[in-house]
């Protein structure tokens, strides 16, 4: 199985995934103008307005949406990406999130402009705006498939792994722990994921920068060499080997900088504007440029902080694991503090993303059979995944979400660009461009 879906990916998805986010990315940035470099004070002004309403705030939606985002992917994923790709892949992370910012501004005003109102809810997202039946259906299937993979079970091995690692904790324990969490918020909690997330997500990000910070600031003499560092394995397409060596470097830096920062903002995949089309807003374009802003959280920020812990110390990442050398890298200037500290943030940042997928996750059940017994049964599953979760292949997970992640991008990202005169026409009128 693993086998397969790495030829899959490695085969199929890898060069597709960016050549569509890229090539649809430009094209989108060209024609708006990039005017979220232009004109940063107008893309910020929306921000600042909270429309009249009782429904879920802007800013709701973000929380949301980053809670689906913010995790393993910045963590782990991070750390995976500079193992297998080398330091040049986080320079590939920063040119995918400029693109990104973009692509998520798109598919959020899509989402916004096509949900749909039922019981005095809004119901919206890529599988609402792609014209095509079979492909919605697809990539709703997908994301189903993904919010129990990366959504889920990759978030519970890696809060289990290091609740291993730091407090010798069994895996069933840490299960167990996060499905009656998981229960507690989506079964009982009266005020819905939205007001969770709310409190939940700033306060867990605001600790994990300050924490990055202060290791960062204490190797801040190493902060030009990593940076070279970064710039020259981006195009290190030279080799003692004749060239080939480094041209295979040079790609994988490519793929897993591009994947991985991916797999981090799921900017183009389709799954973020699940949650901004729960918002209660009037412009579709004041909500998309939300998404600019959960893009440079994500990946400029917290991937990149990320990033200079693990680079700065020099460790050789030649088979190195990824949880392992992250709670290396912190440990290496916070010493013992730090694995309780990361450990904990881990564990809250996994239950963010939990969360955020379950909402996800039953927003695709609900376009596919808008009966409640059809929430539930996913929820049960969605529950017992989150407490087996910790006990399989890590490696399977990361294929199986690099896979849904993939396809999903695939076909968002073709229905954005179909899409284009809407996206168009929108912002026009919302920036009042001629």
């Amino acid at each position: 199985m693993i086998t397969l879906l790495e030829i899959i990916n490695g085969l199929i998805l890898a060069p597709l995934v960016p050549i569509i986010l890229f090539s649809v990315g430009i094209y989108f940035a060209i024609k708006l103008r990039f005017f979220f470099v232009r004109y940063p004070i107008r893309t910020i002004m929306p921000l600042t307005k909270r429309p009249p309403g009782s429904g879920v705030s802007p800013l709701a939606a973000v929380t949301l949406a980053l809670a689906g985002t913010l995790g393993v992917g910045n963590i782990v994923g991070v750390a995976t990406a500079i193992i297998l790709g080398g330091a040049g892949a986080v320079f590939w992370m920063w040119v995918s999130a400029i693109v990104a910012m973009v692509l998520k501004y798109a598919e959020i005003l899509l989402a916004v402009r096509h949900r749909r109102e039922k019981e005095g809810k809004f119901h919206g997202g890529a599988m609402y705006y792609i014209k095509s039946r079979k492909a919605a259906v697809t990539f709703a299937l997908l994301c189903i498939l993904c919010s129990f993979s990366l959504g889920n079970a990759l978030q519970v091995n890696a809060a289990a792994q290091s609740a291993g690692i730091v407090f010798g904790l069994p895996v069933i324990a840490v299960g167990g722990a996060f499905a009656v969490l998981v229960y507690l918020v989506i079964f009982r909690h009266k005020k819905g994921v939205f007001d969770f997330t709310l409190k939940l997500v700033p306060a867990i990000t605001v600790f994990y920068i300050i924490l990055a910070l202060v290791v960062i600031f204490a190797q801040r003499q190493g902060i030009p060499g990593v940076i070279s560092q970064i710039f020259s394995a981006a195009f290190n397409f030279r080799s003692a080997a004749g060239g080939v060596g480094g041209f295979l470097i040079a790609m994988s830096s490519v793929r897993f900088g591009v994947i991985r920062g991916l797999v981090s903002n799921e900017a183009g995949c389709g799954t973020a504007p699940i949650a901004h089309a729960a918002a209660d807003v009037h412009s579709p374009a004041a909500q998309g440029c939300w998404g600019i802003v959960e893009v440079f959280v994500d990946t400029l920020l917290m991937c990149t902080l990320t990033a200079f812990v693990i680079l700065l110390p020099g460790f050789d990442l030649s088979g190195a694991e990824g949880m392992g050398i992250v709670l290396s890298s912190f440990a290496y200037i916070l010493g013992g503090f730090a694995e309780t500290a990361l450990a904990a943030s881990i564990f809250a940042f996994a239950f963010a993303t939990i969360i955020g997928w379950s909402f996800f996750g039953m927003e695709c059940v609900h376009y596919l059979s808008p009966t409640k017994r059809a929430k539930t049964i996913y929820l049960v599953v969605f529950n017992i995944v989150a407490l087996v979760g910790g006990f399989l292949n890590p490696d399977l997970i990361w294929h199986l979400s690099d896979f849904t992640i993939g396809g999903m991008t695939i076909i968002n990202g073709i229905a954005l660009f179909f899409m284009r005169d809407e996206v168009f026409q929108e912002s026009r009128k919302f920036f009042r461009w001629k």
